[in-house]
């Protein structure tokens, strides 16, 4: 990523819902789709301007990850992902979450 995603109105889609949200953004680096093979996480986030991953989903355990700040300035956003996090924790309850160390 030659220059970053800095300041505010940044568009990003969800790719299940192809949902558009404005976000406030400050990095300076990027996962390529190829280093997503055979990990379990799917892009739930792509930027508009550059394709860009800008949130991951996995799909097997609750983890949810995205590069935008959710907090604050969107509460739709942050209301929509806070709720589909809380739905992940729901279907996976009851199943073991870590590792076991050998």
């Amino acid at each position: 990523m030659k220059w970053g995603h800095r300041g505010c109105k940044h568009a990003i889609y969800h790719t299940s819902s192809k949902q558009v949200y404005l976000t406030n953004q400050n990095h300076g680096y990027h996962i390529s789709l190829q280093d997503l093979e055979e990990t379990g996480f799917k892009p739930s986030f792509l930027s508009v301007q550059d394709g860009d991953v800008e949130g991951l989903i996995h799909q097997d355990f609750p983890i949810t990850t995205c590069q935008f700040h959710p907090d604050g300035t969107n509460y739709k956003l942050e209301s929509f992902i806070k709720t589909a996090y809380f739905k992940q924790l729901e279907q996976s309850k009851g199943e073991k979450l870590y590792a076991e160390a050998k």
